[in-house]
């Protein structure tokens, strides 16, 4: 019902009606802005406002990554490597197959560094099976997304590590 209609029944009169103003969702992330779950989680990391909190941080770049936040998965990715620390040296313990599974949906929204995290890990085997082919498919694909770093690598011809 528009707002002129409601008036109107309320005994004032308008002339005609006002466009209606959607409402503002009290939580954006959980009305779906995957912007708005990236900040949330980067907040909760932080302690912003509230005290850290490292798995709400990645449930919320969760929710953000499945929006298509690629840095999203990127932080989810690092706090599992155990790299990610808190003012306080805080970190998560390393889960590396985690750490794998966030690089390479960060790698599939095109994110460079993603594709260039998981390569080490395919050439080190660690969190997922040693995978030499594999690790030079996606360094290739990172230096293709302009990771210099990853192009280095795979300009020089290095196998192995890829270092």
């Amino acid at each position: 019902m528009a707002l002129c209609s409601l008036m109107l029944a309320a005994g004032s009169g308008c002339t005609r009606d006002a466009p209606a103003t959607p409402p503002v969702p009290a939580d954006p992330c959980a009305a779906g802005d995957a912007q708005a779950c990236f900040a949330q989680g980067t907040a909760a990391f932080q302690g912003t406002g509230r005290d850290p909190d490292l798995d709400d941080a990645e449930r919320l770049w969760g929710l953000a990554c499945d929006g298509g936040v690629a840095s999203a998965c990127m932080d989810a990715g690092i706090l599992n490597s155990g790299h990610a620390h808190l003012a306080d040296g805080a970190h998560r313990h390393p889960n590396l197959g985690a750490t794998a599974t966030w690089y390479g949906r960060a790698c599939d929204l095109g994110e460079p560094a993603g594709c260039f995290g998981l390569s080490l890990l395919h050439a080190d085997g660690q969190g997922v099976e040693r995978d030499l082919m594999r690790a030079r498919t996606l360094m290739e694909r990172a230096c293709a997304l302009g990771h210099p770093p990853a192009c280095d690598r795979t300009q020089s011809g290095e196998n192995g590590r890829l270092r």
